[in-house]
């Protein structure tokens, strides 16, 4: 899975084949704030794909100009 090719956002089985992790590790991550508040608690859990990836340290792999105009007012707002 290359990681410039993810949607801006992403389900939780896609978190979990980017981390390694099983649902009950990430939900435990989640509760922990050791990755990132998923936006959406539908069916399934939706993510912001750059705030995975930034929970997982992989943000600096990521091109910045392929982010959505509302990420890039989020990144620069900065965290709440």
């Amino acid at each position: 899975m290359k990681i410039e090719s993810l949607p801006p956002r992403i389900p939780a089985s896609t978190v979990c084949k980017l981390a390694g992790y099983s649902k009950t590790t990430l939900r435990s991550r989640i509760r922990q704030g050791r990755m990132a508040q998923p936006i959406d608690r539908a069916r399934e859990q939706i993510f912001i794909t750059s705030d995975v990836l930034r929970h997982l340290g992989l943000s600096d792999q990521v091109d910045q100009s392929t982010m959505n105009p509302f990420e890039k007012a989020l990144d620069a707002i900065g965290p709440a």
